[in-house]
């Protein structure tokens, strides 16, 4: 288990264990978006604690800390159910990181380029 305790609040840490139980029982084909986890937390809470940001990050803190099995699809996020939605996933998640260090890669070419040409 991976310690990112310290990169939570202890308000963000209290929610986590809140998220998590909630999101036990989402399914791929009853995701909850992360409208309706923010909102669902703060009418909870009775305050606006939760932010779409704030949720991603404890998303992974999630993921990170024992719970990687939870996934997100255009709709929100949901537990996997089976192997091959992990695994499905998995390859997605490699094919988007390979996509982003590309990017990140043009990105740095393009900064050292233009500082250079000054």
């Amino acid at each position: 288990m991976n310690n990112y305790k310290d990169k939570l609040t202890e308000q963000e840490l209290e929610l986590s264990k809140m998220i998590a139980k909630g999101l036990m029982s989402k399914t791929n084909s009853n995701p909850a978006s992360p409208k309706y986890i923010c909102d669902s937390i703060n009418k909870l809470t009775d305050k606006s604690v939760l932010n779409e940001i704030k949720l991603a990050k404890i998303i992974n803190y999630l993921r990170l800390n024992g719970m990687p099995f939870i996934l997100k699809n255009n709709i929100g996020y949901y537990c996997a159910s089976n192997i091959n939605e992990l695994q499905d996933y998995a390859i997605a998640l490699g094919n988007k990181i390979g996509a982003d260090k590309l990017a990140y890669t043009e990105l740095v070419r393009h900064i050292e380029k233009t500082i250079k040409n000054k």
